[in-house]
């Protein structure tokens, strides 16, 4: 029983690491348009803040629970998705165009490992 502990704290520090991972990320996205000089794209640049914000917001609840977290991480795995999506959708610069595809790239793999670990806690 002792080493069954031992496994889930280590899962959930994993989970609450791939968090914070995704948290910064999250800070990434929101300040996309600062960065990269977004202008005259207002639907951009509202979309960088809401996903910004989202993912920040859903990092912050999965470190809070992370036995909880895996419906939260399916949502951050949609929104690392939709990141990639939107810079083609919005037409995003070029420099942040590539900022958001490697944003998405590393939110998808983040949010499978995260879902991956907090599904085994349960």
């Amino acid at each position: 029983m002792e080493i069954r502990d031992e496994f889930q704290l280590s899962r959930s520090r994993h989970v609450t690491r791939a968090n914070t991972a995704i948290s910064v990320l999250g800070v990434l996205v929101l300040l996309l348009p600062v960065m990269s000089n977004f202008t005259g794209n207002p639907s951009g640049i509202a979309n960088c803040v809401l996903v910004g914000v989202l993912l920040i917001a859903l990092a912050a609840l999965g470190m809070r629970d992370p036995f909880g977290a895996a419906t939260l991480n399916v949502l951050s795995l949609l929104l690392g998705l939709w990141v990639a999506a939107s810079a083609f959708i919005f037409g995003y610069p070029l420099s942040a165009l590539w900022v958001s595809l490697f944003s998405a790239a590393l939110l998808v793999l983040l949010s499978a490992f995260s879902l991956s670990e907090s599904a085994g806690l349960s």
